[in-house]
């Protein structure tokens, strides 16, 4: 079957697909299950065209086997294994594999994917067969089989005058070679981590029940906690497999990378290394990241005030009087000791056009600064790729209310430099409170 088309599009834009390619032979609408459950894009129908407006997520989308949507974010973005980490954010996976460059960087958000690919990989390995190579077996026996080795059978038996034994030498297929040692060693490595946490997730224990039959499968092989596996030039790629042996190629790479705690570049997908198409919510990628980066700091720095989730312990009513719906910004900075908030940050996944946030943003922010009684307010943006500014700037101020906007390059290198400049801003607006 040839390969799907692929359509590239930006997170929130619009890309056109040929009707036909999205039904069957009975007209009826063919969209895996995964993706039509979603809600990844907005559909409308024009003149024979399916157009599709990507929505919040990024990431190879199969539609069917003849297409796939590669969804890239609306912002410059750099390092997204670094803002996984630090949002401890979920990735979510479909059914279609694409090519990623490799990372020296290894990120927990990896471990049910890396896991999930090894096992499959390795299903398959166990259903056609392990590669099994050749080794020189001596022993000293009575019964002989292969050569005899005169020699040493004179130096080590006759000298000292045992006559019914014999120095033989043979040569046995053997599974417990470098390569089948490399992938016991990646799945011993993921079972470890997948049931460090506690208690362990029911979709990890899935993972764990598929693994240990596996691994019962590779018993014969030696477990390799030196990993010298990785100079072998079967398992580096330098050596050829055996053609009936080529379905070991994705295993060992991936194992190889799982063994030396390797990541991958989550951004484009120009390498080599073939896993599931992971699929991210940018908005809550870039919502999370900012609060945890910020919280983090908060601690590093001592700071008195505390840094919520106001979608969660931070959030408050909207109206004074009850009933009420919530007030949840992103990010509420909250003084435990008088209870008040002299900070709050809303955090928005649009860059920003003609220096000004969007209106409803800003009306969003007031209404919360009132529910509040809050007199800083901040809105952030990621970088766009029209603009050079990042950093903070005010936005306007209604009496002794003031609303300001940070601007966030999440394509700055190092991206810790830009963190540190976050989280100055942020203090620098907690002064002026204080003035």
């Amino acid at each position: 079957m040839p390969a799907p088309t692929v359509y590239r599009v930006r997170e929130n834009e619009t890309t056109s697909v040929p009707v036909s390619d999205l039904l069957d032979g009975d007209g009826e609408l063919l969209v895996n299950p995964e993706v039509e459950s979603k809600d990844y894009f907005a559909v409308h129908v024009s003149k024979g065209r399916l157009r599709l407006q990507a929505r919040r997520h990024v990431g190879l989308i199969p539609l069917n086997e003849r297409v796939s949507i590669d969804v890239e974010p609306r912002t410059p973005v750099r390092n997204l294994l670094h803002l996984l980490s630090v949002a401890r954010h979920p990735l979510e996976t479909l059914p279609a594999e694409r090519s990623y460059a490799t990372s020296s960087q290894w990120s927990g958000s990896l471990l049910d994917i890396y896991a999930h690919s090894l096992i499959e990989r390795l299903e398959e390995i166990a259903a056609r067969g392990l590669l099994r190579e050749y080794e020189r077996r001596t022993e000293v026996t009575q019964f002989p089989r292969g050569r005899i080795l005169a020699t040493a059978t004179a130096r080590q038996l006759h000298s000292r005058g045992i006559r019914h034994k014999a120095v033989t030498a043979r040569f046995e297929r053997s599974p417990d070679n470098a390569a089948n040692r490399c992938l016991k060693y990646a799945l011993w490595l993921l079972s470890g981590l997948l049931s460090e946490e506690t208690p362990v997730r029911p979709e990890r224990r899935l993972l764990l029940d598929r693994a240990a039959p596996l691994y019962e499968a590779l018993g014969a092989v030696r477990l390799d906690r030196s990993r010298d596996f990785l100079e072998d030039g079967l398992v580096a790629g330098t050596t050829r497999l055996p053609a009936l042996r080529s379905y070991y190629r994705p295993a060992l790479d991936l194992a190889a990378a799982i063994a030396q705690l390797h990541g991958v570049q989550l951004e484009g997908g120009t390498g080599t290394r073939k896993l599931p198409s992971t699929i991210l919510d940018m908005s809550d990628l870039f919502e999370c990241y900012l609060r945890n980066t910020l919280a983090a700091r908060a601690r590093e720095r001592g700071w008195e005030q505390r840094v919520l989730d106001g979608n969660t312990e931070g959030s408050t009513d909207l109206f004074d009087a009850k009933p009420s719906p919530k007030a949840t910004p992103d990010i509420v900075i909250r003084d435990p000791a008088s209870g008040e908030t002299p900070a709050l940050i809303e955090i928005k996944n649009v860059p920003v056009k003609k220096d000004r946030s969007e209106r409803s943003a800003i009306q969003q922010a007031l209404t919360y600064s009132l529910a509040y009684r809050c007199k800083r307010v901040v809105l952030a943006h990621p970088r766009g790729y029209a603009s050079d500014f990042t950093g903070l700037r005010p936005q306007g101020q209604i009496g002794d209310l003031s609303l300001y906007q940070y601007v966030f390059d999440l394509a700055a290198d190092p991206i810790e430099d830009e963190e540190d400049r976050f989280v100055a801003a942020v203090e620098e607006v907690l002064a002026k409170q204080t003035t």
